[in-house]
């Protein structure tokens, strides 16, 4: 099945043989493997280049683009290439709110990978390629994680996997990081698509974790993968406000809500937290990794 995601030679044959505009329309995928999804808000130059490098992606595939920002829709849309591609013009309703438009125009039938704009997509398709492998070597996988990710969600400073020397490449987590997520499209679809817990224009903290429980409690497992190949994405790459890690941390805003998000997720939660974290930490015993 890899080899047919990633053939090189994708055949494109005339679908409109009588176009109204005199134009053909060669390469349309109504019916993709996978689709990009971006919120676009804070970092237009890293965008586009995320955008060209998805482009060389050989995996049946279609990029979608909610502009958030609500400007330079045309610099974006001239970036895209397929007929499917798509962008939306939306103005601060936030991250998650564009995860759902975007969900919901998707085409795609196997997978969707939610990204951020600032986080810059390598050239080369090996981090997909590794991804997909493992969602084929574990088909109770429901959704993985490469940027972050690992136990007791319900702390203030949760065990991360990523910042841990285990020699190993993939964790089980009952929590991962926004930073692409990528979905097995009917995970996605049974437990209901992205749900916010933030207000518009306020920060998303927490859905992630919402998202990566959901999983779980749907009888599907949330994973990290942190290889050499995922590791190429590059974090917080560029930002049009040139904003750093440690700048965003010091804001007062972000601070208040992510104070506020993680008692809504503990609430909603509440009952079932400890099960979650029971079988992450149980999964991963099976795999040689003890994180007790």
């Amino acid at each position: 099945m890899l080899k047919f995601f990633f053939s090189s030679k994708i055949k494109q044959k005339r679908i409109n043989k009588y176009p109204t505009n005199n134009e053909y329309a060669y390469g349309y995928e109504a019916n993709p493997k996978i689709s990009f999804i971006f919120n676009h808000f804070v970092a237009l130059k890293t965008l586009l280049m995320s955008i060209e490098n998805l482009k060389k992606m050989k995996i049946t595939n279609e990029i979608i683009v909610i502009n958030d920002k609500g400007i330079n829709t045309d610099k974006i849309f001239s970036s895209l290439k397929k007929n499917n591609d798509t962008v939306i013009t939306t103005y601060n309703l936030m991250e998650v709110n564009g995860y759902i438009l975007g969900s919901k125009i998707s085409r795609a039938t196997d997978y969707l990978v939610f990204i951020q704009d600032d986080d810059l997509a390598p050239n080369n398709n090996l981090w997909l390629r590794d991804v997909l492998k493992y969602f084929k070597r574990d088909k109770s996988l429901g959704l993985i994680g490469i940027n972050g990710g690992g136990i007791k969600s319900y702390e203030k400073k949760p065990f991360d996997f990523s910042r841990e020397n285990f020699k190993k490449d993939f964790f089980y987590c009952s929590w991962v990081k926004s930073g692409p997520l990528i979905f097995k499209k009917k995970v996605f679809d049974k437990i209901g698509g992205w749900e916010k817990l933030a207000n518009i224009g306020e920060n998303d903290h927490f859905s992630d974790k919402l998202m990566s429980h959901k999983v779980w409690l749907n009888g599907y497992k949330t994973g990290l993968l942190i290889n050499k190949s995922t590791l190429q994405w590059k974090r917080r790459f560029n930002r049009d406000d040139n904003l750093t890690k440690k700048d965003l941390m010091k804001l007062k805003n972000r601070h208040i809500t992510w104070n506020l998000n993680r008692k809504k997720f503990l609430k909603k939660f509440k009952k079932s937290l400890y099960m979650v974290e029971k079988k992450a930490i149980d999964a991963n015993l099976k795999i040689g990794i003890n994180c007790k």
